[in-house]
């Protein structure tokens, strides 16, 4: 929900504070190992807004009713060779989002041996999954399907994909993305090239027929990345170069309209779940509490471990269940409570709206001369 009533200016700077708050605490490091500010930071600098809200503008500019939109995730954790939880439940709630928000189709896409998880966490989050989009029946489907592990069939793939489908937008979540050299890496340094299928054909391809991407991730080695690359190379420890043989560091180098930083990949995409349900006035938009819960214990049941500890639980990135859960409570509180209080504050609202020299229409967001209304209008 959003104030009524402000001028447009004051409008567009509560949807400013809200996307603020959203960022600091999606953005929290929990782990604290200082590699999350930084890439944030450089993320934020070249974005000029708060980055769940700027991703968030972005989808309400293009995604239309019914359209589809492609969410790719993955990441396989070594030695296990199985996805991690971080990635798939981001995805799963993203996809909800999209549907609830616009009634879009979202058309998972990751690696065969990873659809069970990723097909069990959209079952937990409202989403009927099915293997082939001419089998959707009904507004709350998905589907969750593979993308082909070979490079030399990937380009051609990607562009039979996107020339049948059709997408408004393309969403990695926690998705591994190439580096300079071609090749895919963990956080550790360590070749995954053998164990992923190639979406980084579908995510540039999308790119260059003008279609949002969006890119979402917590150290820079993930797919929609690539802008960040000299900052992920200088604050991780394998950034710039990594121990398999290409020495070309794990960075990501595949870019994105938006990328998203966040402390945990899910987050980011929690982010832009509640910024797009403030700027639609819709709550529902995202996921309940208890909808998170069933989520992260319905992709661990799935095949999926927490990658620190390599545990068939419903953990993230090491952090226990309630903590995720306790997030999304948050930041349902922090989409209600600006409309909720606005009216003793009218006054202060204009007030910093006057004195606030950085809010401008981004024409990232709002694209060229274009009449779309400011956020939170």
């Amino acid at each position: 929900m959003q104030p009524t009533n402000l001028s447009r200016q004051a409008k567009d700077l509560v949807a400013k504070m809200v996307g603020d708050n959203i960022d600091r605490v999606t953005s929290v490091e929990l782990r604290s190992y200082g590699v999350v500010p930084k890439v944030y930071a450089a993320a934020r600098a070249q974005i000029g807004f708060p980055l769940s809200m700027a991703a968030a503008m972005l989808l309400r500019e293009r995604v239309t009713p019914s359209s589809n939109v492609l969410v790719l995730t993955g990441f396989p954790i070594m030695p296990y060779e199985l996805v991690e939880t971080d990635g798939p439940v981001g995805a799963a709630a993203i996809a909800r989002s999209l549907n609830v928000a616009f009634s879009a189709r979202p058309i998972l896409l990751t690696e065969q041996a990873f659809l069970p998880p990723l097909w069990d966490t959209c079952r937990a989050a409202g989403l009927n999954p099915y293997g082939r989009i001419e089998d959707c029946r009904g507004v709350p489907s998905a589907v969750v399907a593979p993308f082909t592990m070979e490079a030399s069939e990937a380009s051609a793939m990607a562009d039979r994909l996107l020339d049948t489908l059709k997408p408004t937008a393309v969403i990695a979540v926690e998705r591994v993305g190439r580096n300079r050299a071609g090749l895919h890496h963990s956080g550790r340094g360590v070749s995954l090239s053998h164990l992923t299928a190639k979406l980084d054909y579908v995510f540039e391809r999308a790119r260059e027929r003008g279609i949002a991407t969006i890119g979402i991730g917590d150290l820079g080695n993930e797919l929609g990345m690539g802008s960040l690359r000299a900052t992920v190379e200088a604050a991780t420890a394998y950034g710039a170069r990594c121990l398999c043989p290409c020495e070309s560091g794990m960075a990501c180098d595949v870019p994105s309209d938006v990328p998203v930083v966040a402390g945990v990949s899910n987050w980011g995409a929690y982010g832009v779940g509640a910024a797009l349900a403030y700027l639609l006035e819709n709550d529902d938009v995202l996921h309940s509490p208890v909808i998170e819960e069933e989520m992260l214990r319905a992709c661990a049941a799935g095949g999926a471990i927490d990658g620190p500890t390599g545990r068939p639980i419903g953990w993230v990135d090491g952090i226990a269940t309630d903590y995720h859960v306790r997030l999304i409570a948050q930041l349902h509180d922090l989409i209600r409570y600006p409309a909720r209080l606005y009216g003793i504050y009218q006054p202060t609202y204009e007030k910093s709206a006057e004195l606030d020299d950085v809010l401008r229409p981004l024409g990232l967001l709002h694209g060229a001369g274009s009449s779309d209304p400011a956020p939170g209008t």
